[in-house]
């Protein structure tokens, strides 16, 4: 087994992280930017957004969705990698429901869960499913 010395003890998500801050802050102190575009992509941050965005099913409002929503955050916060969770709404009506995961792993594991998962069912109802379109990002940048 290799000890790691001081200098090694970040993970490496963050050594990464950090010699692509260095070599974008290279890239316009030299006065170019392609070396920060080609940097930036290479540069994995640990951690996945699952975008959910969809319509309300027929009938539903939005006090009915809202009451929905307690329950499934309860299963989202039991699962494994689970980080957050944020759901908006834009002025024509189309929703988002964003959550990051720890990784890749735990959403696809906790996507397998939810649709057998009974306590979400309300949650799942007030969606229409067929407006309903998931992507999923990694993690690029984050702040606070």
């Amino acid at each position: 087994m290799q000890s790691q010395s001081s200098s090694s003890s970040h993970p490496k998500s963050t050594r990464l992280f950090i010699t692509g801050l260095v070599l974008a802050a290279a890239a316009v102190l030299v006065g170019g930017t392609s070396i920060f575009a080609r940097y930036r992509t290479q540069i994995p941050l640990d951690g996945v957004l699952e975008v959910a965005s969809f319509r309300l099913a027929s009938g539903i409002t939005g006090d009915a969705f809202h009451r929905s929503v307690p329950a499934s955050n309860a299963f989202l916060q039991r699962q494994k990698g689970f980080v957050r969770r944020r759901i908006g709404r834009s002025s024509d009506g189309d929703w988002v429901d964003v959550v990051e995961w720890a990784s890749m792993e735990d959403a696809t594991r906790a996507g397998e869960k939810f649709p057998t998962e009974p306590s979400v069912a309300p949650f799942a109802a007030t969606i229409d499913m067929s407006t309903l379109k998931l992507v999923h990002y990694s993690v690029q940048s984050r702040s606070r």
